[in-house]
């Protein structure tokens, strides 16, 4: 378990380091630039009961997965909907906050298996 939360931490720099060399910046409008990734997690997860080692999971899991700009929006903004569904459906208020995380985390996880299957079902169809 160590193991992985420093490697966590390690890609978790790595993507601050990315952030501070403006290559995660992109500019939207003339006024508007693109949050970093690391703040566009801390907004996902503004209203959810997180760790800090959710951040840290939540980063190095997007980084492996190469998931920048509007698709991190979009995965992230998945991500606290199926927190919320996860901490709705336990009944236990003790829980409630780790049900949510455990069914978030889970569906990142298997984010990258899902988008597998689909390239596959896509190569099949042809």
């Amino acid at each position: 378990m160590r193991d992985h939360l420093e490697e966590a931490k390690r890609l978790e720099e790595a993507l601050s380091r990315a952030a501070d060399d403006d290559q995660s910046e992109t500019v939207t409008d003339e006024h508007q630039r693109e949050p970093d990734p690391i703040e566009l997690v801390n907004q996902a997860m503004a209203s959810l009961p997180w760790l800090p080692e959710d951040k840290t999971f939540v980063c190095a899991r997007l980084a492996r997965l190469g998931i920048y700009g509007k698709q991190r929006r979009r995965v992230l903004k998945q991500y606290h909907e199926h927190w919320l569904e996860g901490s709705e459906r336990e009944t236990r208020p003790i829980r409630k906050d780790n049900a949510g995380r455990r069914a978030a985390n889970l569906w990142l996880c298997e984010l990258k298996r899902m988008a597998e299957l689909k390239s596959a079902l896509r190569e099949k169809q042809r």
